[in-house]
């Protein structure tokens, strides 16, 4: 299956075609955020020398969305971090409960692992939910986004004088 990458420039206003790149459904009326965090590189000659490398590189990009979508969207962002901080919040109920039983056990630290369980899963499908349009590499002067429609990524670039490259 094609992807369809297009450079956008990081300070140029966008136009967006009528229909979600999420969902297909036409005249979306909401916005998704987009964002991407690039990592720290490490390489080992750095690390010898006791330096870190740091390209450090942060990118968000507002997309046209439907309602039903973006509000799915924000849902599963929010849950995300709701179940990590209920679990921690349950786990501290539950250590101050079992400090005061004659014997403690080890058992209410299973919530760390449950907030953890819970908080990845809604992080996985929140990935699986933009795979259709998400960025996808940084640099200083552009921002990569991947969209998994053709029809979506030509006329996104008609809009916006770009061009779009397919690969796999």
């Amino acid at each position: 299956m094609n992807k369809y990458y297009v450079l956008v420039k990081v300070s140029k206003p966008l136009a967006f075609p009528p229909i979600c790149p999420f969902t297909g459904e036409s005249m979306p009326s909401a916005w998704v955020t987009l964002k991407h965090i690039g990592n720290v590189r490490y390489s080992l000659i750095w690390l010898l020398l006791g330096h870190v490398k740091n390209t450090y590189n942060k990118a968000s990009l507002k997309v046209k969305a439907s309602e039903r979508f973006a509000k799915l969207y924000r849902k599963v962002q929010a849950m995300k971090w709701i179940s990590l901080l209920g679990g921690i919040g349950v786990t501290v109920l539950f250590v101050e409960l079992n400090s005061k039983s004659p014997n403690p056990s080890n058992l209410p630290f299973l919530g760390v692992l449950g907030a953890l369980v819970g908080s990845a899963t809604f992080k996985a499908y929140g990935f699986i939910l933009i795979k259709k349009c998400h960025i996808s590499n940084i640099s200083s002067e552009h921002i990569e986004v991947c969209f998994g429609s053709e029809d979506y990524a030509s006329s996104f670039c008609k809009l916006n004088g770009l061009e779009y490259e397919a690969r796999r």
